[in-house]
């Protein structure tokens, strides 16, 4: 008999242990469970916090128009994470708010940032929630620029 042979009883034995090992290592499907749900829930909390930012009126405006580009690549991150847009419900809500405020001064040059901005930020992703949430957020834009030049001429003929 060759010295170098395991009998089968150690042969379980160790695979016991080396299936114990990996067990060991391997994170439990409960924690990630448990960490997806803390995780979510410290979304929707974050999301909330947006809301009331942007429902404020001690909120500057100009912060406001600062967060269309990042919650616009939030959403468009989301969506692509989950096709059916589930988790990026939120954050299209929140764009969706910022599009209907009322007039805020913006200058020309920030303006034509935004736009630009937009229009790459909303290439790329189908989903018509999505575009039309860009195309709202353009619209509100334009509406910039047009009552800019309204109140110029205004200004113009007094």
């Amino acid at each position: 008999s060759d010295a170098s042979e395991v009998d089968d009883a150690e042969m379980f034995a160790m695979d016991d242990r080396l299936a114990a090992a990996f067990k060991a290592i391997a994170p439990k499907k409960s924690e990630k469970k448990i960490a997806a749900q803390q995780a979510s829930a410290f979304r929707l909390r974050l999301a909330d916090l947006l809301l009331f930012a942007i429902s404020s009126q001690e909120t500057p405006p100009g912060i406001k128009i600062h967060m269309i580009i990042p919650l616009l690549k939030l959403a468009k991150l989301q969506l692509k994470e989950d096709a059916e847009g589930l988790n990026s419900r939120k954050t299209i809500s929140l764009l969706n708010i910022l599009s209907r405020l009322k007039k805020i001064e913006v200058s020309d040059d920030e303006v034509i940032s935004l736009l630009d901005k937009l229009i790459v930020e909303g290439s790329g992703i189908s989903n018509p929630t999505f575009i039309s949430t860009v195309a709202a957020l353009c619209s509100f834009i334009v509406s910039h620029v047009i009552f800019h030049i309204e109140s110029n001429k205004a200004k113009i003929l007094r």
